[in-house]
């Protein structure tokens, strides 16, 4: 059974974005400051960059490649967010200035390289937040006809999860399961799926 500090982190999402740019701006202000403690990048950069690249590794040994891609989208989107909460807090200090100076520094690059490092990460950043909220209100929906289902009886659905592909129920009584299909009225609630 994979370890859910790993498996929280083989998925990225819109609150994960939001909890990096936090962790970002909260580095980039420890840098800006000099009144402010050194430890806060490191801080940031530990809860928001290391995780996900451990459990990438964690995951890839395991074989899990599908899980370490999930880890690394993670660490990705949490880097990048990092690095625009960052430049948005050093261009308020002024800082912007002092790399307009810079003979190296072109704006368009600059500017060009972050959009398309956005537009890259935020497509799959949406596509699995928007697959997580299906997945909860499909066992939300799996909940509510699991209770009807055993309705009648002395048994209780303690839990409705995926396992992979799969839909499980954790039932808990000392009846007999109720006669009836679950599989059929599943059917009619919820999304075709391999329960079906």
């Amino acid at each position: 059974t994979r370890n859910s500090e790993v498996s929280g982190r083989t998925s990225a999402n819109l609150i994960d974005l939001v909890a990096a740019v936090a962790t970002g701006f909260a580095g980039a202000y420890g840098l800006a400051r000099k009144d402010v403690s050194d430890v806060m990048p490191g801080v940031a950069i530990a809860i928001s960059l290391v995780p996900p690249l451990a459990v990438v590794g964690i995951t890839a040994q395991a074989g899990d490649f599908d899980g370490a891609y999930g880890a690394f989208q993670l660490f990705a989107s949490n880097m990048l967010a990092m690095i625009v909460a960052g430049s948005i807090l050093f261009t308020v200090y002024g800082y912007s200035r002092e790399a307009h100076d810079s003979p190296t520094f072109i704006r368009k690059w600059a500017y060009g390289a972050v959009a398309l490092a956005t537009i890259l990460i935020a497509i799959p950043l949406t596509v699995t937040t928007v697959d997580t909220v299906k997945a909860h209100e499909i066992l939300e929906s799996a909940q509510v006809v699991a209770n009807e289902w055993v309705a009648g009886t002395d048994a209780t659905v303690l839990r409705t999860d995926f396992d992979g592909d799969a839909l499980v129920f954790v039932v808990e009584g000392r009846d007999d399961l109720p006669g009836s299909d679950l599989t059929k009225a599943l059917g009619g609630e919820v999304p075709s799926g391999p329960w079906s």
